[in-house]
């Protein structure tokens, strides 16, 4: 994965080439890959295959709630735009393991605590029921809303019309490693 926990986001193409240079197994790239042509990036740096996560949570089938799809498609809030989406935070708070999310109020109060409480905290289990009446109540600023780094980039469509779009724009230029990608 191309995210750096606590860090700036390491680019995944060149840290891709590095890595497909230096193994000799193959090399699964992640990491803000959202449209056709970062997967196309990755393979023609090295990569066997590419994993979206992100790309994927604005779909009806990835049961991510409708205020969740809502805030990845409106970048991440009211008077948000392309040129200024809400910024994103990893946080061990909601699942002891780094997770990036939207920087909502809640994950800055989990980066505090975590600040107090270093390696000490999994906030899974109380997290699912403050979660739930967040969702009940539309309480943004108390959810949890996953979304990696390129997700100003979500778009709103079923899981296949995306596979189909995503294998298309991968498709579009000369790439000989994405040539055979719907076989």
């Amino acid at each position: 994965d191309a995210q750096d926990y606590r860090r700036a986001l390491v680019e995944v193409v060149p840290l891709v080439r590095g890595i497909a240079d230096a193994v000799d197994v193959p090399v699964i790239a992640a990491g803000g890959i959202m449209r056709g042509g970062d997967i196309r990036a990755v393979l023609e740096a090295g990569a066997s295959a590419a994993q979206l996560g992100t790309a994927f949570l604005s779909c009806p089938e990835c049961g991510t709630s409708a205020m969740h799809r809502e805030a990845l498609l409106g970048y991440g809030g009211e008077g948000r735009d392309a040129s200024d989406p809400l910024p994103t935070v990893v946080t061990l708070g909601y699942t002891g393991k780094p997770a990036r999310g939207l920087q909502t109020d809640r994950a800055l109060r989990m980066a505090d605590l975590e600040g107090a409480l270093p390696n000490c905290f999994n906030g899974m289990l109380a997290g699912r029921t403050l979660q739930a009446a967040a969702l009940k109540q539309g309480r943004k600023d108390a959810a949890y809303l996953w979304a990696g780094s390129g997700y100003a980039r979500s778009r709103a469509m079923p899981a296949a019309a995306l596979v189909e779009t995503l294998v298309a724009e991968a498709q579009s230029s000369q790439c000989t490693r994405v040539s055979n990608i719907s076989q």
